[in-house]
């Protein structure tokens, strides 16, 4: 009777993690997307920035500060 109710115990709490994966690999794709886009954003107002002030690249801009 014990080994039934452990048993019935662990196929729930399987049975509920499983069910929570597809939501779980949802949110950490979100997650990675808006990391990218924010970096994306960064870089590209980097590059702005180094050529509103005439360097040749961003290295240069880098190097420079």
């Amino acid at each position: 009777m014990i080994a039934r109710l452990i048993d019935k115990l662990v196929f729930g709490f399987i049975l509920v993690i499983a069910l929570q994966l597809p939501q779980l690999a949802d949110h950490y794709q979100q997650f990675l997307s808006g990391l990218y886009e924010s970096t994306r954003w960064q870089v590209e107002g980097y590059e702005a920035t180094a050529k509103e002030y005439h360097y040749a690249d961003v290295d240069a801009m880098i190097a420079r500060h």
